[in-house]
């Protein structure tokens, strides 16, 4: 099963892409990764249509 991840700048917080993959990535020492469900990436798609830039992971989702 294919699940959707938030790639994440883990200093900032800022969603950098969000990504499909069959198995949690790997975090690393600047970037972590969270769960990304429909509902959260409906949420980071509607501030990305409105504009938004810089989107920080507490804005889309409980962190």
């Amino acid at each position: 099963m294919v699940d959707a991840y938030f790639v994440v700048a883990r200093e900032s917080q800022t969603i950098i892409r969000l990504t499909h993959q069959n198995t949690a990535p790997a975090d690393s020492p600047t970037l972590i990764h969270f769960l990304a469900s429909t509902g959260h990436q409906a949420h980071y798609q509607t501030l990305l249509d409105v504009g938004r830039e810089l989107i920080q992971v507490h804005m889309v989702m409980p962190v």
